[in-house]
This record gives structure tokens, sequence and C-alpha cells, in this order.
């Protein structure tokens, strides 16, 4: 069975990534705000190596008053 993702983990790592630095915080500072979320984790997402879960993302999104299509993008 072939397992293809359908979202694209670096772009959308890339585009997470720039709305955090594009309001000024750090990826201690997004672990407080994502309740706890490792920092290792947040780094993860942010370079494409791990696809975040739909309660980050909507997290994520929530605090920073965006939509998901402003971060994730999708391989279609």
């Amino acid at each position: 069975m072939m397992h293809n993702n359908i979202i694209d983990a670096k772009q959308t790592g890339k585009n997470f990534k720039e709305v955090r630095e594009k309001n000024d915080m750090t990826i201690h500072q997004m672990s407080v705000v994502m309740k706890g979320v490792p920092i290792n984790l947040i780094d993860k997402v942010e370079n494409g190596y791990f696809i975040p879960t739909l309660e980050y993302v909507f997290d994520f999104c929530e605090y920073f008053l965006i939509s998901i299509d402003d971060v994730i993008v999708s391989k279609l």
C-alpha cells in the first residue's frame, strides 16, 4: 500500500514559522501559548519534519486570528 501525504510538510512548516516570527514570538513563547506543546515538537513542525495535529492547527490559527488556509499547504 502506497502512503502519500496530502499536506506539504515543508511549506506548511515554513508558514507556521513565518507567522510566529512576524509576531515577534520565540519558540519558547509559542510553547506556552500552545498549552505546553514541547519546543522540540514546534521546531519539527516548523522545519517540515512533522505535520501538526488539527488541534494544534486550530489553536495556532485562533491565537493569531488567521485562516487555516494561511498556513496549511496542500500537495493537491
